[in-house]
């Protein structure tokens, strides 16, 4: 095993001894002047060496003050600076309105009340646009189906007395936010009276290249600016080649006792008129398995 330098060091001063103790005890000569052979001062050479050797040694024992050799690494160790990365913190706004998801019915009329609206951030999703989850946008009526909506797959963004200015914007922030996939349903009218520049707005955020399946419902209540409003409706489809419509102002007449009575039948008042609205959505867009049996 290889010497440590101490024990180098030590070795080194008992030959100097040995040497200086010889030395002692060879028989004196008279001096006289000779010549040496030029090259050779070997002795003195070889104790000054030993000399230096051991002062040098003995300075850096004492200088580490244990005594105790040093340990070089070993040859396979890296040393490498490991410096912590914190996560980067993407801002989010804070002040987008979403909608409150299911609203609280009142018990004594049993009629929805209109649920209160909540801020959260919106988080922008990375997942691929055909992969993202079918969005319905609507008013207090679809708001009554959101259960039924989530149970066949939707994201559902619905607020009670809605206006068509209102849809434009939240239709934007969720395009901004790259939450708008394929399939896109809308409802919008119910609430007042709606122009079709009004419509067209809400339209110039679901281009038929990004968005193939843009569905409209129409509107049902009794108001004087239901039929107008309707009448939109059923034009756009002729500006627009991703858009359907669904007749729900038709439609609802098959669930009308299912409906609320004290405001003519604009909600939808058991579970059976939510689960036929949200059939009535699944069966257009395509997808008859997610159509539920009627309680």
């Amino acid at each position: 095993m290889p010497a440590t330098l101490e024990e180098r060091l030590r070795a080194a001063g008992r030959q100097m001894d040995r040497q200086i103790e010889q030395h002692a005890t060879m028989p004196q000569r008279a001096w006289a002047p000779q010549s040496r052979p030029p090259g050779k001062p070997w002795g003195v050479a070889l104790v000054a060496s030993a000399a230096v050797l051991l002062i040098v040694g003995l300075a850096w024992v004492t200088s580490r003050g244990d005594g105790a050799p040093a340990t070089a690494p070993a040859p396979d160790t890296v040393l490498a600076d490991v410096t912590a990365v914190s996560p980067t913190v993407v801002p989010i706004p804070t002040d987008l309105p979403i909608e409150t998801d299911v609203p609280v019915a009142d018990s004594a009329s049993g009629e929805p009340a209109a649920p209160s609206t909540t801020v959260i951030p919106m988080v922008e999703t990375t997942v691929p646009v055909e992969f993202r989850a079918p969005i319905a946008i609507g008013e207090s009526v679809m708001l009554g189906a959101v259960p039924q909506l989530r149970a066949g797959g939707f994201t559902v963004y619905a607020e009670a007395s809605r206006q068509a200015d209102d849809m434009a914007v939240r239709v934007a922030q969720l395009r901004d936010a790259n939450q708008i996939g394929r399939t896109v349903v809308l409802q919008v009218g119910t609430n007042g009276p709606v122009s079709a520049q009004q419509y067209d707005a809400i339209m110039a955020f679901l281009p038929a290249a990004e968005v193939p399946k843009v569905v409209f419902l129409t509107v049902h209540a009794p108001k004087p600016y239901i039929a107008a409003n309707n009448v939109e409706i059923w034009s756009l489809p002729a500006r627009y080649s991703n858009v359907t419509v669904l007749d729900w102002d038709g439609l609802s007449g098959q669930i009308e006792n299912e409906l609320s009575g004290s405001d003519g039948g604009v909600h939808l008042r058991t579970d059976k008129a939510k689960q036929f609205y949200a059939n009535y959505i699944f069966s257009a867009i395509g997808h008859n398995e997610l159509v539920q049996p009627l309680e």
